[in-house]
């Protein structure tokens, strides 16, 4: 995860900055969902296709 207008080299990673927590609970949705609908095998036990979008 980067800001790239702030951070164009992609050298600091912002993940853990609680200033950004939104947008990663809203991109960790979107890769669960994407997980599921795919039937990813990778998917954690507790998301399956049949579990609702997030």
């Amino acid at each position: 995860m980067y800001h790239l207008t702030e951070d164009p080299h992609e050298l600091t990673n912002p993940y853990d900055d609680p200033k950004y927590a939104s947008a990663r609970a809203d991109m960790q949705g979107i890769l669960a969902d994407w997980l599921a609908t795919t039937t990813d095998p990778k998917l954690a036990p507790e998301r399956r296709p049949e579990d609702p979008p997030k």
